[in-house]
């Protein structure tokens, strides 16, 4: 900061800051311009690492060693083996048997028969059922309610009527819980009808099988259903909706009123520093809304419009639609023509086209090569005459030859009975049609056809809002609470109003304000009475009934306390499992215990199924030498659990199978046989079957055509940045261009947008790097024959279109024809140490984006974002040299700055002291 005094005008009257200023600005230009250099070197850092982002994840998903199944430089990719499992000449899936290949197998047929498998010892426990309650005093005489009842692991909804008494209510709810789990032997015909599940005259829920049950919220069947979007609460909310005995549940997001109140400011504009991703949804609902606007402007045309004026909108589009259309590709066309004008002349594009292109002048090269592609041509009188003369020699030829073999009808019935011009089916004309492709073609335009147009492409409301809508965002009155309104009505409508069960009862959500009112109707129209439950984390009940959930087994919260065993003085439970002691107190969880043990090493795994509401220990060894031992359960914990019992204990078996005839015996429940690992889950007994080990072509041929897909696309996205033209009047915006622009944050993100493309554009660094890759898939080796070997032998061939860049083209058919006869060769031309194409292209990805040793060209150039490399490369070193420029001008800015104010205050000064002496001078002649 300057010491200097600066005085400005005081005597003199003159804007002496705005000349300062405008004496300075070329050396403050000076400064932005450095400043826009930085930003421009940023941008281009940010793209080149795109290019590197790509080409790594294109390295990582096919070079990667520890990927065997697609690391194609490497030999396990070819020597994949697949095993098919065959029983009675029918190919099978064996339940608990599975056949894992290995590099080292051996193709060929392996007989099976399981004699005995590998078990392990466990101990299972009983039931430890005590079912689930509700209260039926709580429920309304006459009223119509829904619930749903697991029992085990099977589900049913049921709905049932609200007796005059508890007594009714319970004998309802039985017939219902009869009717979808089924009666019990003692219950059958009898009036109240206690099935297999039933509650009893306390209100718990019983499975005569002990099965766990726990059943969830009950709620009023209804015509229809009235929720409210009132107070509404920002969060994720679920609503169960019940039908008949089917439930259909859906899950969706709310806004709360103020959402998005703390983005604006006092202005009524979004802040600058306003929460990025809650600015980004804001835009994305308002534009939505708008949209919604502008569809329901459409609907009420729609709704009223004839079909002459319908016709004359989708005239219209149609019109606009061939005009850019041809447009295009007349672009297309003539630029194809500069190019090839530009190998040998200079003129740029404007110049040579205003002298060689005069469009709809039949006499004009151009034109009419333009006019012969773009419109339909039937070939010329000439050329009629003479491919009707080519036609006359070929049969000719052919009758000769067919008389000289003994025929003996005349021409024209020999051609009437062997010739069909035109006709690909008809052998002769086969032949004769290389001939007729080549020198007569007929040619099809690309006008655009009217009724093709329309069947595609023709959206009759985008063409009514481009020619008639009136609806703006301008005209519209939106704010906050508006867009938070139409957020939560369209996330309402969006997962209620898609719903639809099983039987095909479909939901309608009609919302007036903040009351919605939801009906259901089936397939056939007819109303349908449901019930609508809000889910007991859901953040907003909507005025529904919340739903509740009342279980019988044992969660992870229960203690052990709770499982009735009794602790000892001190409050512990002690014993052993297989020698290792453990001791919990009372206060220990039900999941704690678990963890414990399990994690412990005594070999073992203990487990509480909800399902059969029992616990259970599972040796972790299998065969004859797992085991299980408990002892010093002093407090009988686990044996109230039927953990100790005699009768639960089952002891492990060793595995024993017969594979091509030779009897293996295993305490495991896998042996390996020629490479291939044989694993036997629960197979059945008995069980015989062959598994063939086959050489896995589809594999091979399923990662060669995901590769050339993630090649084809790394190519397309690198070539649209290199072809992607820059549009050089916009530049990027230092701090001092937006204060002269003076531009709104939409319109300085549009020119930032601008100022960005071509970044890229005709990069040589990366021009090379992809010209290494598709040069390094150009490799050849030989094959077995001594015959050249290559991409192109599988059917991969380059693409002959030159827009395309190199891309990869598969002959599906040729490449698994090729993998069937030729995978030793495939597998040389992809991983052979010294031509093979997959390490060429290796060496050609490490050079670009290499990150060890010798850095990548790529790496050199941008570096990556973190790590060495983010400040070892060239973008970085010039970012550091402008900067060191820019410390530099500005020095000599604020120097010359200072220097301008020193001269002018001192012109002040001195215009102050003549003023002072000349008011002196003036006081003696008055």
């Amino acid at each position: 900061m300057s010491d200097i005094i600066r005085m400005s005008g005081m005597n003199s009257g003159l804007d002496t800051e705005a000349i300062i200023k405008a004496l300075t600005a070329n050396s403050k230009l000076k400064i932005t311009k450095q400043e826009r250099n930085i930003l421009k070197y940023k941008a281009q850092q940010d793209a080149y690492r795109d290019v590197i982002s790509k080409l790594t994840n294109l390295k990582s998903s096919y070079f990667d060693i520890l990927k065997k199944d697609s690391y194609l430089s490497g030999q396990t990719m070819w020597s994949k083996f697949a095993a098919k499992t065959v029983v009675d000449g029918a190919e099978k899936n064996i339940a608990g048997f599975t056949a894992t290949t290995s590099i080292n197998s051996l193709a060929g047929d392996y007989k099976i028969k399981v004699n005995k498998t590998s078990t392990q010892a466990k101990i299972q426990g009983g039931s430890l059922s005590d079912g689930a309650k509700l209260d039926p005093s709580a429920l309304s005489e006459g009223e119509s309610y829904g619930i749903s009842v697991t029992v085990g692991d099977e589900t049913k909804n049921i709905t049932f009527t609200g007796g005059a008494t508890a007594e009714e209510t319970l004998e309802n709810i039985n017939k219902e819980l009869t009717k979808a789990f089924g009666e019990s032997n003692t219950s059958a015909s009898t009036a109240s009808s206690k099935g297999l599940v039933y509650v009893d005259d306390s209100g718990k829920f019983v499975s005569r099988a002990s099965k766990g049950i726990s059943i969830s919220g009950i709620g009023n069947m209804k015509n229809s259903g009235s929720i409210s979007l009132a107070d509404i609460a920002t969060g994720n909310n679920s609503l169960s909706f019940q039908v008949g005995d089917e439930v259909v549940n859906v899950s969706f997001q709310t806004l709360a009123k103020d959402y998005f109140s703390d983005i604006f400011g006092d202005d009524g504009k979004i802040k600058n520093d306003a929460d990025k991703s809650k600015v980004a949804l804001y835009n994305q609902v308002k534009d939505d809304y708008v949209e919604s606007k502008k569809y329901e402007e459409y609907e009420a045309w729609a709704a009223t419009a004839t079909d002459e004026e319908k016709e004359a909108v989708r005239k219209q589009a149609f019109t606009e639609a061939q005009a850019e259309h041809y447009k295009n590709e007349l672009d297309k066309y003539l630029g194809k023509q500069y190019d090839e004008y530009r190998k040998t002349g200079s003129d740029d594009f404007n110049t040579w086209k205003a002298n060689n292109f005069v469009e709809g002048d039949e006499n004009n090269e151009l034109w009419k090569g333009f006019s012969d592609i773009y419109y339909d041509i039937e070939l010329t009188p000439e050329q009629e005459t003479a491919r009707e003369a080519d036609l006359n020699t070929f049969l000719t030829e052919k009758y000769n030859a067919y008389t000289s073999e003994g025929g003996t009808d005349d021409f024209d019935t020999w051609k009437a009975a062997s010739f069909k011009d035109k006709d690909p089916s008809n052998p002769l004309y086969g032949e004769f049609k290389a001939i007729d492709d080549e020198k007569y073609p007929t040619r099809t335009g690309r006008e655009l056809d009217e009724d093709l147009w329309t069947g595609v492409s023709y959206k009759e409301y985008e063409a009514f809002k481009s020619q008639l809508g009136t609806v703006k965002e301008a005209n519209l009155t939106i704010t906050a609470e508006t867009v938070v309104d139409h957020y939560n009505e369209t996330s309402l409508n969006n997962s209620v109003g898609n719903l639809e069960t099983k039987s095909g009862v479909k939901f309608d959500v009609e919302i007036n304000g903040t009351d919605v009112t939801i009906t259901a109707e089936d397939k056939d129209g007819n109303p349908q009475s449901f019930s609508v439950t809000a889910g007991a984390e859901s953040a907003n009940s909507f005025g529904a009934s919340s739903a509740t959930t009342s279980i019988s087994q044992i969660s992870n919260s229960t203690t052990l306390a709770d499982l009735g065993a009794t602790a000892d003085e001190n409050g512990k439970y002690n014993f052993e499992i297989n020698g290792k002691s453990f001791s919990f107190d009372k206060t220990t969880t039900v999941k704690d215990m678990l963890k414990s043990i399990n994690a412990s090493s005594a070999g073992v795994k203990i487990a509480y199924s909800s399902l059969d509401n029992a616990f259970s220990i599972t040796a972790n060894e299998f065969g004859t030498g797992s085991k299980i031992e408990i002892t010093g359960d002093a407090q009988g914990l686990l044996g109230g659990l039927g953990l100790t019992s005699p009768s639960a204990y089952t002891a492990g078996t060793n595995l024993e199978v017969e594979i091509n005839g030779k009897l293996i015996e295993s305490d495991g429940n896998s042996v390996e046989v020629d490479g291939t690992t044989f694993t036997f889950n629960a197979a059945s007994e008995g069980a015989e079957f062959t598994t063939s080990i086959e050489k896995d072509n589809s594999a091979i041929a399923d990662t060669i055509k995901k590769f050339v897909e993630d090649y084809n696309k790394v190519i397309k996205e690198v070539y649209e940045m290199l072809d992607e033209e820059p549009e050089k009047k916009y530049y990027f915006l230092a701090d001092a261009d937006k204060e002269e622009l003076n531009l709104s944050e939409k319109q300085e993100e549009q020119w930032e947008e601008k100022a960005k493309k071509g970044l890229l554009y005709n990069d040589s660094t990366i021009s090379s790097v992809m010209s290494k890759l598709r040069t390094s898939l150009m490799g050849v080796i030989e094959d077995a024959d001594g015959k050249s070997f290559s991409l192109a032998s599988l059917g991969i061939k380059t693409s002959t279109d030159w827009k395309e860049h190199g891309k990869l083209t598969i002959d599906e058919d040729k490449l698994n024809a090729a993998i069937s006869e030729h995978s030793d060769d495939i597998a040389k031309l992809f991983s052979d140490s010294e031509n093979g194409i997959m390490n060429k292209f290796a060496e050609a990805l490490e050079g670009a984006i290499g990150t060890t040793g010798d850095k990548g060209t790529l790496i050199n150039k941008a570096g990556l974002a973190s790590g060495s490399t983010a400040k070892e490369n060239q973008i970085y070193e010039m970012i550091k040299r402008t900067n060191e420029k820019i410390t530099t001008l500005k020095k000599r800015y604020e120097s010359e700055e200072n220097r301008l104010w020193k001269k002018y205050s001192a012109m002040e000064q001195m215009m102050s002291t003549l003023n002072s002496q000349s008011a002196s001078i003036s006081s003696y002649f008055q």
